[in-house]
């Protein structure tokens, strides 16, 4: 607070100046006091705001370990947070997903031979033309599905055509069996060859 007692010293001086007039000389004097009575009244929240700052600086002395950690884990869960909207945004989680379904199907030729099996190997090529731009809507049908993707691949009609077409067997006809699931999972396979190989 020494700053204000200064403050108004040096007003109180500058009143008491020879030749200062009367109201001037009151007007300042008047401010000095007010700067005084301002003083004496923050006094007491200064004080108190001394005693809290340096309480948080013990308690940031006592706790220095857990909070570099706390800002390592933030800056790793922004890291996260920054990988998790790339991937989505570049299709990455899709293209990871896309070799898991050739693996799983091609590689070790894990299907069953039912409807979950068709369902399998025909949800594995949608994701394959995902990355190709091309997503099946929610209240897209498998047929107009076909469509756009026949717009796009005519070279691949005699797959995906007989692929939709097991599909909708399984899915609203007469059900499935081994040899459709297996004949499923051989067209992901061409399919997915020649879009590798192509684009």
């Amino acid at each position: 607070m020494g700053n204000v007692w200064s403050s108004s010293g040096e007003m109180r001086r500058a009143a008491a100046r020879q030749g200062m007039p009367g109201w001037q000389r009151d007007a300042i004097n008047s401010m000095a006091d007010m700067v005084e009575g301002l003083g004496e009244l923050m006094q007491p929240v200064m004080q108190s705001m001394h005693e809290l700052w340096n309480d948080f600086k013990k308690w940031l002395e006592k706790n220095r370990d857990n909070i570099i950690l706390g800002f390592i884990l933030l800056g790793i869960l922004a890291l996260l947070y920054a990988l998790w909207r790339l991937f989505r945004e570049a299709k990455a989680a899709i293209w990871l997903r896309t070799r898991y379904d050739y693996f799983t199907l091609v590689w070790l030729r894990m299907i069953d031979g039912d409807g979950h099996g068709v369902q399998k190997c025909y949800e594995a090529m949608v994701r394959l033309f995902e990355l190709q731009e091309i997503e099946k809507g929610r209240n897209e049908n498998t047929r107009e599905y076909l469509a756009e993707i026949m717009a796009y691949f005519r070279q691949l009609s005699i797959e995906t055509g007989e692929m939709t077409r097991h599909y909708e067997d399984a899915r609203y006809g007469r059900g499935a069996n081994a040899m459709q699931a297996e004949r499923m999972r051989e067209l992901y396979q061409r399919i997915y060859r020649h879009l590798e190989e192509h684009y």
